[in-house]
Parts: structure tokens; C-alpha cells; sequence
């Protein structure tokens, strides 16, 4: 018997809705007219925060989030005009506090969570990296309430939940707004900002083997200095993308995307995202590079004399997109946009099998506000379907003819006509999800693969063979007036 996924069902939408929608686009279909892959937790941060960073650390035999600093003031980023550096944004509560995040999947299939506050960090810093190295979570880099650049490295050890601080960054490899990650007992610290705000291309590597006596040294520059950037490891890979450089005034972001290859150390690019920016979130989760959020300014050109209004300058962004470096076309896919435009927020995949998972966002930054001339922290936890958005964006989409399904029909129809029964029950207007029964033995990847595609094929039948397989009720089943999901009572197939 097989489990139908909602997902499947959600990609009939589409038929069902008008067809002379005036923004509809029949050669890009975008997930983002739905709402499914997105939702709010229940449970928030312990307070709004921004510009923190998280680390998948163990615990024992379990692993969890672990939230480090960031701002916590309400107000987030707020204007302030110096004689030194004019017009410019800053957060005034920079915090030492640390979070555990500890998520549940529940029978109904929601995510929930719980918070823990650990043992604070020796000294408040934000926009710094946090990498796991030697079973510990250790910090780099990063900014204090001042504004100065954190020179210690400080290390959390998860079985006895103390910090210490093993090293001191030398100058020259002081940074904040960089990215990092580990690979052994070495971490690559890349990019980022000086204490100046120079945007930099350095990429240091700092050799953690001995605690005791940590050395340093430099690895072949990235292509471009860039600050507010993020980075994600695949394999032998790792890929940095979007963020700032002081070249332009920190105006039009990169939409540029380097790998590094680590057989070689050389940099080179791939294809460019389709919206670039910087203060992203990049996550990597199942062999794939998901691009969240992030912040694009206008290209201020230096001969208009016209200065825009502040609240014109920064756009925050709410795209998706996502990157298969093993895929034979290598190129960025949108899914379905956050629910929320935001950034300086930190995200963190969370992956339940080798072909599945969701992504954690915590806290981030919001839209311009004029009254308070900032952008406002929040303190609102998202979960994203990952995994489910994916497959949906790279399934071919609904919208594009039925010429294929056919073909699928003459190859598929017995095996699927074989399948059993389907119970659906209402969670919400947007959501629907399987009624609850027994979990059936996990298949191998292979199994699942197959799976995915019957329960695909079967939903995109259930039009064309209305009179061989029974069709849903109207009036148990529709597509809600604005087009954002469907709704269903129950549903016997």
C-alpha cells in the first residue's frame, strides 16, 4: 500500500486554478504560487535577534542547533550619522547569549521545537562565523558593540558546556562579515570585511590539530573580494556566493558564485544565482545548495546628484533558490519565495535521510521601517520543506501540457491502476497531510525514488483517466479563491 505525499496532490493545483491569470507564465513555472513548502513554528526565538550564526553541534548521541550572539535589539540596524563615517547603519546590543535549538516532527507532520539557553560566550560579538571543529562549536571573527573587529577565538565544548579561548586571530587575518567552514581539524576562514570595511579576497587557513599551538597560514585568494557571504560544502567543493565590495560602494550586489576545489586549490565560477545579494543564507542539505533571503541595494550611480530617500537604497529579499552541483545542467532553480522578506538571519538544515530534509530560519532582519529609521529584528523561527520544494520545481511542473503524461500513462498505467487506497485529512486551509497510520518499513533509496514517481504519475493521471480512477469530490476537495494551496475534508481514493 502506498502513502501518498501532499506535495503530489498540491502539484494539481495548478490545473484547477484560472488559466487567465494575468501573472500566470506558462514557460516558468515557479513554486511560489503556492504556499506549501513554508511555515512559522509555534515556538519563537527567546528574543528578536539578528546577525547571529549557527552550527549542527553533538551533543552525546544527539545533535542539535546551536545559536551564537547576534543583536537583539528590536530596532535592529538603526541610522546613525558620525563626522568620521557620515550616514550609516549599526545594531547597539550586541549579545553574549547562546540557544540550543532542539526540532520535533510531530504525528499531525508539523514541526515544533525547544529552546535552551547554554552557557554564554566569554565576550558579545555578531556577523562572525561559527564552525565545528574538533567536536566543538569555535568562533571567528565577527564584530563587538563598538563596532571593532573580535580577535579571539572562542570554543564551546557541548560536554561540559564551557568556553574557551584556544587562539587570537593575528591582524592580518581579522575579519567579520566572512564565511567559514572545517574540513578535518582545518578551517577556512574566507572573505569578508576589515576593521575598515575593505572588502577581502584572503582566504586563511587555520590548522586547529593542536588546540595548544594553532598555526596559520594563507590559501589561493578568492576571484573576488566580497564581504556578507556564506559558504557551503559539497564533496571536494566548497561555494561561496553574492555578498558586497567596497568597489562599488557596497551598491549592486554579486550574483557571481566561485568553488573552490579542494583536490586543486584553485577558485573558479559557476553559474551566477538568479538574484544576487548579500547578508544570504546559503544551506546545504542532501548534496544540494539552497540560496535564501538575503539584501539587494540600488546602483547608485556616483554622477546623480539625486540622493534616494533611505528607505530606497536596501530591497530585502524573499527568493529561493537552490544549486545541484551533480545535476547535468548546473544551473540555479527558483522554489517558492519565504513568506517573509528578510535577512541577517541565520538558517540551518536539518536532515532526516539521505534524501530528505527541512531547513530552520531563526530570527533575521525585516524591511526599512521610516518611523524608527531601522530595520527591525524579529524573533519568528520558519521551517522549510526543502527537500518536497525541490522535487516539486525539478518534477517539470503541471502547467506544461499533458503531452508527456500521456506517454507516462501508456508506461506507468498498470503499475499505478494496482496501487491501493489514499485518506487525507484537514491540518488547515493550507496544508494537508496524510491521516495518521502505522509507518510502514523504510524503503532503500532506490525504493523511495520509485515511490515519488508512481505517487507523482498517479496524481497526474487522476485528469486524464477521470473515468477509470475516481476523481476527488469538488466539494471535499478545491483550490482555495487566491490561489495559495488547496484545501480538502476527507478524501477516499
Amino acid at each position: 500500500m502506498v502513502r501518498f505525499s501532499p506535495l503530489i496532490l498540491s502539484l494539481l493545483t495548478p490545473i484547477y486554478a484560472h488559466e487567465n491569470d494575468e501573472d500566470h507564465d506558462h514557460d516558468h513555472y515557479r513554486a511560489s504560487t503556492l504556499s506549501e513548502s513554508w511555515s512559522y513554528l509555534t515556538t519563537d526565538l527567546p528574543s528578536s535577534l539578528s546577525d547571529a550564526d549557527e552550527s549542527i553541534l553533538v551533543f552525546g548521541d544527539k545533535k542539535r542547533i546551536v545559536i551564537t550572539g547576534g543583536c537583539d535589539s528590536p530596532n535592529g540596524n538603526e541610522y546613525k550619522v558620525s563626522e568620521e563615517w557620515g550616514g550609516y547603519f549599526e545594531c547597539s546590543q550586541i549579545v553574549t547569549k547562546v540557544y540550543a535549538f532542539d526540532p520535533t516532527k510531530g504525528e499531525d507532520g508539523m514541526w515544533r521545537g525547544e529552546f535552551e539557553e547554554l552557557a554564554d560566550m566569554p565576550r558579545a560579538r555578531a556577523r562572525h562565523s561559527s564552525v565545528v571543529v574538533n567536536g566543538k562549536m569555535c568562533l571567528f571573527g565577527g564584530r563587538d558593540a563598538t563596532d571593532a573587529i573580535v580577535a579571539e577565538v572562542d570554543c564551546y565544548d557541548p560536554e561540559t558546556n564551557t568556553w574557551s579561548t584556544p587562539t587570537t586571530l593575528p591582524e592580518d587575518y581579522h575579519t567579520s562579515d566572512a564565511a567559514a567552514f572545517a574540513r578535518d581539524s582545518t578551517v577556512y576562514l574566507i572573505g569578508g570585511f576589515d576593521g575598515y570595511y575593505t572588502s577581502l579576497d584572503r582566504v586563511a587557513l587555520i590548522d586547529m590539530t593542536d588546540m595548544d599551538d594553532v598555526q596559520y597560514s594563507w590559501n589561493p585568494k578568492l576571484l573576488d573580494e566580497r564581504g556578507d557571504i556564506d559558504v557551503v560544502l559539497v564533496g571536494d567543493n566548497a561555494y561561496v556566493a553574492g555578498g558586497y565590495t567596497h568597489a562599488n560602494n557596497y551598491s549592486a550586489p554579486f550574483d557571481s558564485v566561485e568553488r573552490l576545489d579542494m583536490t586543486t586549490e584553485e577558485w573558479s565560477f559557476v553559474d551566477s544565482l538568479n538574484n544576487g545579494g548579500g547578508d544570504q543564507q546559503y544551506v546545504g542539505l542532501n548534496g544540494k545548495i539552497f540560496a535564501i533571503g538575503g539584501e539587494t541595494k540600488l546602483n547608485q550611480d556616483s554622477s546623480t546628484s539625486e540622493v534616494p530617500h533611505l528607505g530606497e537604497i536596501s530591497s530585502i529579499l524573499d527568493v529561493v533558490e537552490v544549486y545541484d552541483p551533480n545535476a547535468n545542467d548546473n544551473e540555479w532553480i527558483e522554489l517558492e519565495d519565504m513568506p517573509q522578506s528578510l535577512f541577517r538571519f541565520a538558517a540551518a538544515e536539518w536532515e532526516i535521510d539521505e534524501d530528505e530534509g527541512v531547513i530552520f530560519v531563526f530570527g533575521g532582519q525585516v524591511g526599512f521601517d521610516p518611523e524608527c529609521e531601522c530595520f527591525r529584528t524579529t524573533d519568528k523561527v520558519m521551517v522549510f520543506e526543502a527537500s518536497d520544494a525541490y522535487l516539486k520545481a525539478t518534477s517539470g511542473g503541471v502547467e506544461k501540457g499533458f503531452g508527456g503524461l500521456i506517454v507516462l500513462t501508456m508506461m506507468v498505467g498498470a503499475l499505478v491502476l494496482s496501487r491501493g487506497r489514499c485518506t487525507y485529512k484537514v491540518l488547515s486551509s493550507h496544508r494537508l497531510a496524510p491521516a495518521k497510520r502505522k509507518k510502514p518499513p523504510q524503503p532503500s533509496s532506490p525504493q523511495i525514488a520509485v515511490r515519488r514517481v508512481d505517487q507523482l504519475i498517479y496524481h497526474l493521471l487522476i485528469p486524464i483517466h477521470h473515468h477509470t480512477i475516481p476523481m476527488p469530490n469538488l466539494s471535499q476537495c478545491f483550490v482555495l479563491s487566491n490561489n495559495t494551496g488547496m484545501k480538502c475534508a476527507q478524501l477516499d481514493m
